[in-house]
């Protein structure tokens, strides 16, 4: 699979990374890290090699490749994958998805919602506080952990 979505991204100019969507707070999650992800990069800040790796420590908030694959990367058991596809434009990131689900994947954007199990498993995986989840949504949360990682930069 990962093969492959390196073979999509090569044809279209576009860098791919795939992820537990169980571990996954919404688009918004996905969008967030990858604007950071980005604009590390360009001021020299990026933690890795490569800009697929970048997004998988953002979209985490951690900047240890190893941990963030732990905490956000594919499962041997995974069924739910969310895919984060970044271009230059619009239609080439569409070229580029239309190949990904031409690869037998169905999409289903409802992976992405949260529901009471997935957020638990986001608050243990962001080590969110119950005194914390009180105080601000799950959601929200996981931004903030995201954000917290430039602080490191």
């Amino acid at each position: 699979m990962l093969q492959k979505l390196e073979e999509i991204d090569r044809a279209h100019g576009t860098v791919s990374q795939v992820f537990d969507a169980s571990s996954i707070a919404g688009q918004r999650h996905l969008a967030h890290a990858a604007r950071l992800a980005i604009a590390a990069r360009d001021s020299g800040h990026g933690f890795a090699d490569s800009l697929r790796m970048d997004l998988a420590c953002w979209v985490a908030g951690e900047r240890r490749i190893g941990e963030a694959l732990k905490k956000v990367g594919l499962r041997p058991d995974g069924r739910e994958l969310a895919f984060l596809v970044i271009g230059d434009s619009t239609p080439q990131v569409r070229a580029a998805l239309a190949d990904i689900f031409k690869l037998g994947i169905k999409r289903d954007d409802k992976l992405l919602e949260l529901s009471p199990k997935k957020e638990e498993k986001l608050m243990q995986r962001f080590s969110i506080s119950q005194k914390e989840s009180g105080m601000a949504s799950t959601g929200d949360l996981v931004l903030e952990r995201v954000a917290l990682l430039s602080l490191e930069c």
